[in-house]
């Protein structure tokens, strides 16, 4: 099923705040694709008087979306192109132009594009727009048209004003995008003030965003080798992409719950604690849960018994992904037995350790390795935040 975001704005001009929204929205899993949809007319302003004109307008857009390989969006025009069909007609521009609203686009681009039955549409919008959502034209329409809104805010959830967005609005779905205050807080008012032309913008704006260019060097069904963005040194270092793991530490009965399983990239059998990735657009601590399902047939029936231990990076060097512990006392905790999950290529045993025993068993490991049976780093992170809590 397609997750399609529909990021509409005057874009006047398109600036690294948009392009960064773009980004997150398609980095974070909320959707696989945008269309950027610059307004055919401000409504609300009618006597605004454009910084850049329609073919500028575009330009702008087109050179801060095209540097970035990783960037799956499509410019859609077709909102600019009616206003040149009507310009100098008064008639035609009352008629199409002046009464064109956000619903209109929404129904043309599922139109145009035939977009499949099952695809979801989320509109992509501002904290202040969602806190007045309800006051644009046809905005029932537009729920009813959309999967949910999604909803730039901060990293602590927060809009503008610094007051948490409220996301409990039953008649208006949405959930939340969450990008750097410094990008929330961007005005392209102040912009306009800062340059002295539209052709000074373009040229700062391509420069800054060349330098920080990620280009995709590999592209594999887990993860993605970027070159990154051009550091002080000029260096543009090779990056993983990877999504995030998770790690649970299962105990019942003074016993942990260890897996085996045969690692590649360590040549061997490893002990491990049951643990994965995060799929695109879950959360930690819902992919903690999964995993220890999939993997071991323990199915927790409230995951708010799960405790999360901590995260680390790890490996800072070139990798951008994070490790999330987490633990659970299956002695207090409601759950079910069942079957294992295994993907195809997966052949995971586990069974019940002495925990005392087993952090023994890990330890000799480190101080004494034999061949290529050298105890994960991760594993020993976990054991490290698990007698921080037992």
């Amino acid at each position: 099923m397609k997750k399609i975001g529909i990021f509409g704005g005057t874009f006047d001009p398109f600036t690294v705040a948009h392009r960064e929204i773009v980004k997150q929205a398609l980095a974070q899993g909320l959707v696989d694709f945008v269309y950027i949809c610059p307004t055919i007319v401000t409504w609300h302003r009618k006597n605004y008087k454009p910084w850049l004109d329609d073919a500028v307008k575009l330009k702008v857009i087109e050179e801060m979306t095209n540097t970035d390989d990783l960037l799956r969006t499509a410019v859609y025009c077709e909102d600019l192109r009616l206003r040149q069909i009507c310009s100098g007609n008064k008639f035609l521009t009352g008629k199409y132009v002046d009464e064109h609203r956000y619903i209109d686009t929404l129904l043309k681009i599922k139109s145009r594009y035939e977009l499949d039955q099952d695809a979801e549409i989320y509109p992509i919008i501002g904290p202040d727009e969602y806190a007045n959502f309800t006051s644009w034209y046809a905005w029932d329409s537009i729920v009813q048209q959309s999967k949910a809104l999604i909803v730039a805010v901060d990293e602590s959830g927060c809009g503008r004003d610094g007051k948490p967005v409220d996301f409990n609005k039953p008649e208006i779905p949405a959930v939340p995008l969450k990008i750097k205050k410094e990008f929330l807080e961007m005005s392209a008012t102040k912009l306009r003030e800062q340059f002295t032309s539209s052709e000074n913008y373009i040229a700062v704006m391509k420069d800054k965003i060349e330098n920080e260019r990620e280009e995709l060097l590999l592209h594999t069904p887990i993860f993605d080798v970027v070159r990154g963005k051009k550091t002080s040194t000029g260096l543009c270092p090779v990056l993983v992409k990877a999504p995030d793991w998770v790690t649970v530490i299962a105990e019942q009965r003074g016993k942990l719950l260890i897996e085996k399983q045969f690692r590649y990239g360590g040549a061997c059998v490893i002990e491990e604690f049951p643990c994965g990735m995060v799929e695109k657009g879950e959360n930690p601590l819902d992919a903690a849960v999964r995993e220890l399902e999939e993997e071991t047939g323990i199915k927790l029936e409230n995951k708010t018994q799960v405790v999360k231990l901590g995260s680390t990076n790890p490996n800072p060097a070139f990798m951008t992904n994070k490790m999330h512990y987490f633990y659970v006392n299956l002695d207090k905790a409601e759950y079910v037995q069942t079957e294992q999950k295994l993907d195809a290529h997966e052949s995971i045993t586990y069974a019940w350790d002495d925990r005392e025993a087993f952090k023994k068993r890990v330890l000799e490991r480190v101080k004494n390795p034999v061949g290529d049976d050298v105890a994960p780093a991760i594993l020993l992170s976990a054991l490290k935040l698990y007698d921080s809590i037992a």
